[in-house]
């Protein structure tokens, strides 16, 4: 007599890093979850050494906050308002310096800071305004960092619920995500 013994079971593939993803917070823990992500599962972690941040809260979509990675290929302008304490700097003023890898961004409510003005010469990428002969426009302009960018749509109430998106498009729908 052959005996067939079947057991139900509901499984769930989990990845090693995401036991260290933040569930509560804000944008500082949303960024750390996505270079978490990022370094653990994107290819281009391993092909590129700079990359620029930029968080979005998606108020049409109530409930997301939006995290986009993306390599940078672009120095970055030092002024005569690159000194540490200032909030007008148009240098970024956070940095995540993760395995000889830099991801940079601004924060409107942080100053610049000497140890962020010295990783950023640690990874010569800052270029010097040559006694102002150098500007930037008044208003804000877009430089195209590279074809394709990496979106995390994070749910604002628990950070461990993302969806990621690689894509080269300027507009795309938003992922299915529950939130609830």
């Amino acid at each position: 007599m052959i005996c067939l013994l079947v057991f139900g079971c509901t499984c769930t593939t989990t990845k090693p890093f995401e036991a260290e993803l933040i569930r509560d917070g804000g944008k500082e823990e949303a960024i750390a979850n996505a270079i978490l992500d990022f370094s653990n599962t994107a290819k281009k972690y391993n092909d590129y050494e700079i990359f620029s941040i930029n968080i979005k809260y998606l108020n049409n979509y109530d409930g997301l906050m939006l995290v986009l990675i993306r390599e940078n290929y672009t120095y970055l302008l030092k002024t005569r308002e690159s000194v540490p304490g200032n909030t007008k700097s148009r240098l970024p003023t956070r940095f995540i310096d993760k395995d000889d890898k830099l991801f940079f961004w601004w924060d409107d409510d942080y100053p610049l800071t000497a140890e962020a003005l010295a990783v950023y010469e640690k990874y010569d990428i800052l270029q010097d305004d040559e006694n102002g002969m150098i500007t930037l426009p008044d208003k804000d302009y877009e430089v195209k960092f590279s074809d394709t960018e990496v979106r995390y749509f994070f749910c604002k109430n628990d950070l461990t619920k993302y969806k990621k998106v690689v894509t080269d498009e300027g507009f795309i729908n938003r992922p299915k995500l529950n939130c609830n």
